[in-house]
């Protein structure tokens, strides 16, 4: 959770040791709409980055909607790399009518980040 004067403004959604011993998959990584650009976002991340270092991951998957500005300007700016972009997949479930392809991300991280 991210908070802000006693407040849950924001949440974290990240899988350790997913899909291996060395990497954290992050799903959502979500702010208040009136809470973003304030740095909280940043500060979140960056106390995240430095624990996953701290525990010896690796490795840092995520991914951000195709067309998603805002996402993609984060995560560079947290040095994440980008793929190409492509079709969501899972067996689990049927595709929304409007969903967009997703573009994969990668960090890679260094032990004491």
């Amino acid at each position: 959770m991210i908070t802000a004067d006693g407040r849950v403004v924001g949440v974290i959604d990240a899988v350790l040791r997913h899909p291996t011993a060395e990497t954290c998959s992050l799903g959502l990584f979500l702010v208040h709409p009136a809470h973003r650009r304030h740095g909280l976002g940043r500060l979140a991340a960056s106390a995240l980055l430095g624990e996953l270092a701290a525990q010896g991951c690796t490795d840092v998957a995520a991914s951000v909607a195709e067309g998603w500005q805002p996402g993609l300007e984060f995560l560079g700016a947290l040095g994440f790399s980008f793929e190409s972009p492509r079709t969501p997949a899972n067996a689990h479930r049927n595709l929304g009518p409007g969903e967009r392809r997703v573009i994969p991300a990668r960090l890679r991280l260094s032990p004491g980040r």
